[in-house]
Parts: C-alpha cells; structure tokens; sequence
C-alpha cells in the first residue's frame, strides 16, 4: 500500500509533542516497515532536512512549498472554476481587505528573496474555500496539488489531530492521530478564533476519519464520551521518545552545552511552549514561594517556544522578583535536550492537560526524576515514576518539588522506577499499532464504499 503522511503547516519550532510524534512515527516505519511505501508530504525546509532517509528507503518527502500551494490553488481555481475563483476574491475583499495585498507580498519576497513579509493565518480563508466550493472541486484542487492520482496513493494519515478541510472531499481511506482534544474540557485556553476553528474541524475529523489513533486511553475515552465515536473505530497508541535521550552523553559534551547555554550546577527543568494549559503562571508562582518559605537556591530553566505570551512571563518573572533565579532560553535544537536533561536536578511538569506528556517520558529515559502534575493522561505515562502535585494548588507544587529537589533517595528511587517504566514505550510498538489502524482504515473505507475486493495487508 502506498500511504501519505501529511505534514504540510508542520513547523518544528512550534509543533511540539505532536510533531516529533509525526518525526519519529515516519522514522520508525522506514526502519521497520518493509511493505509498504510512504510519502511524507510537507512545506517546511527545516522540517524537510530533519527527515532525510538513506539509499533504499521506502519514504520519499514530497516538498509542497507555501507559494506552490498559493499559486497553484489560485491558478486552477482561475482557469477550472472562475466563478468560484471571484466569489473567493469577493469574500476575501470584503472580510479582509488587507489579506490580498499580504499575499502578492509573500508571494513576491518569497520567489525573490525567499523572505516572508507579514504572517498569514490561512485557516479561515481554507475554511471560507470549504464553503465556497464543492467537496467535488477541492478533492479536485488537491489531487492536482500533491499528485495523488501520479504518486498512486491509497492511504492519507493525518498525523496532527485534524483532517483539514480541504482534504475532507477526497474519496479515499483516512487515518487521524488526535493527540487530545482539550478545547472539550478548557474552553477558556483558547481565543474565539480558534475555538472557531477545533469547533468545525476536530468532531467532523474523527467523524470522516476511517480509523482514528489516540495517544492515550484517557483520549480514547474522551473521544467516546464527548463526540460519540464509536469505541472500535480507535486505538489507543502510546508514544516513544528519540533514541537521542537513551544514548550516553559525553562529559565534553556535556560542559559544552552547559557553556552554550550558560546554565547553573543545579536547576528545575521545565520544557514547554507558553501554552496556557501548560500553567507556566503557577509554576512561577510556586518558585516564589519556595525561594521565600525554604532554604531554596536552585534555578528554574524554561525552554520552548514562547507564541505571543514572552512578554507577559517575562513580566511576571521580574514581578514574583525571580529574574536571577530563571532562565528563558526558548526553542532548544534537539540534539542539545537531551545534555540539558542529564544536566537538570529534577523535571518539574505542572501541566493542567496533556493527550501524553512527552517530556516525561524523555526524563525517565534520560534518569531525571520527576515531579508533576495528577492530570488527564500524566498518570498513564508516568505512572509510580513520579511524585504527583495539585498543578492548581502552589503551596502543594512547592511542597513536592522541595521534597524531592532535597531528598536524594527519593530522586535515586524515582530514577530507577522512571528507567524501567520508559522501557515500556518504544517506537516500534507505536508503529505496529499504527500499521493495524492503516489496515482498519482501508478496510473500513472498502466496506462503507461497497468495493469489497482484495484485502491490503500491512505488516
């Protein structure tokens, strides 16, 4: 079979969990994986150059570049379906008069001087083209943009918890990874603009998708409970980690990147995008107080990437008066994460919600103790591994974090238990549940489309 992994929108600075799942899920099935064939379809050149396979691989990238998908998309809409193409422009000039001129710039500094100008939010004009044209012209306008009919696909997995909408119209099998849906349990994380958008897409996703993989019981159950989705359309499948957090680290490896980063003997790790759920505010907040209430002299790191929220976190640093106590060093490559963990005293994890909690998993492999939040699907990852806190309740935060920041016994024990648990998560295990939801999905897809020929194995 021949499968597309969709990772267009894909950037790896901002991705986070749910793009090194797709990394290391595309990774994985080339190593193991040797009937079937791949296509990784993406728009990001850093993200192209992470995924490069050697002689005989069976996945091939297919670069779909931002201003292709531009000039493409207007060029076929122009010429195969015009009054489509002014009704667009029509609403485009009205909603967002401004949206046009953005554009032609992008599209002009890019093909000349491969340089953005303004960023461009195109999820409402996707959304705005769904209800414009039929789904039979954008299957139409797809297949034509990523040569489906040419390359022979028979699959599409989407990888980033969504079917976009202009795939909806594709008659084909579709597999979804939905990493969770949050935005069911904590409305208030998110602004009006995209809860606009999880509303119209994250349901009609798994209601389209032919087979759906959750990252965690806790959101297959919550798919069942909150969108009605039949319990035998998912799997449950965990994720592993990079094989990068189980290799030895060096000691010259280790001073350099302590060098790089300029980063103290001892110090709380938290590595998390300023998210809301992510409860940085709290995590500050119990620092604080156990600089003021303990015999606390450690630091807090913070790495990720900070969206729109630096400024506001900076601000609360210098108010809670922690401006020589914590260190902001934003997006990290990952070949230097794993020296930063070994280098840590402990993982502080308060997150309000999480489909997996990735970082956990890396600690455990690394041997970094853990100290974290009692939520959503933490439990399942780090089960006995870790000492747990109210994330909603300082006083408690601040009261584990200095239990174990000064209990070297419990950080030993914790270690040991942490190693042995991360040996029960492996990619390779990820991508046999994987290839069983590619074999449902087509199967599935084959019974509702009435075309019961010959099964497609996977292996």
């Amino acid at each position: 079979m021949k499968i597309a992994i969709n990772m267009v929108g894909v950037v790896p600075e901002i991705a986070g969990g749910a793009g090194a799942y797709a990394r290391d899920l595309v990774k994985t099935l080339d190593q193991f994986d040797s009937e079937n064939e791949y296509f990784v379809l993406l728009d990001d050149q850093k993200l192209r150059s992470y995924l490069t396979f050697g002689p005989g691989s069976r996945v091939k990238t297919v670069y779909i570049p931002w201003q292709q998908l531009y000039i493409k998309g207007i060029a076929w809409l122009f010429i195969f379906r015009p009054k489509s193409f002014f009704r667009l422009l029509g609403w485009l000039g009205f909603k967002e008069p401004g949206l046009l001129w953005k554009i032609f710039l992008n599209l002009i500094g890019q093909a000349l001087f491969r340089r953005r100008y303004f960023d461009v939010d195109l999820r409402e004009i996707v959304l705005t083209m769904q209800s414009i044209l039929s789904t039979e012209d954008t299957a139409a306008l797809l297949r034509r943009i990523i040569d489906i009919d040419r390359l022979g696909i028979d699959l599409i997995h989407f990888p980033i918890s969504i079917i976009p909408p202009l795939f909806s119209g594709l008659k084909m099998p579709f597999t979804v990874t939905i990493h969770d849906i949050q935005q069911e349990f904590h409305p208030e994380f998110f602004d009006a603009q995209e809860t606009r958008f999880r509303k119209r897409t994250y349901k009609s996703s798994a209601d389209r998708a032919d087979a759906i993989i959750a990252d965690s019981e806790f959101t297959r159950t919550s798919l069942v409970e909150k969108y009605g989705i039949l319990p035998e359309k998912i799997v449950a499948s965990y994720m592993g980690c990079s094989e990068l957090f189980s290799q030895s680290i060096v000691p010259d490896r280790a001073r350099s990147v302590k060098d790089k980063y300029r980063l103290p003997s001892g110090f709380l790790l938290y590595p998390a995008s300023l998210w809301p759920h992510k409860n940085h505010t709290q995590l500050l907040k119990a620092m604080a107080l156990l600089r003021r209430n303990a015999s606390f002299n450690g630091s807090l790191i913070l790495t990720g990437n900070p969206l729109n929220r630096r400024d506001e976190i900076r601000s609360l640093i210098n108010e809670l008066g922690l401006s020589e106590a914590v260190l902001f060093l934003e997006y990290i490559p990952l070949a230097d994460m794993p020296v930063i963990y070994s280098l840590a005293t402990l993982l502080v994890f308060p997150s309000l919600f999480e489909g997996f909690g990735i970082p956990i998993l890396e600690a455990m492999s690394v041997g970094l103790p853990v100290a974290c939040s009692k939520r959503a699907s933490i439990p399942e990852v780090a089960g006995d591994a870790a000492l747990y806190f109210n994330p909603e309740d300082t006083e408690d935060m601040a009261k584990k974090i200095w239990a174990l920041w000064e209990d070297k016994n419990l950080r030993a024990e914790l270690v040991q238990k942490g190693r042995e648990r991360a040996g029960m998560f492996s990619w390779k295990r990820t991508a046999e549940i994987t290839l069983g939801a590619y074999r449902r999905a087509y199967q599935s897809y084959q019974y509702r489309a009435g075309t019961k020929g010959n099964q497609v194995e996977t292996s």
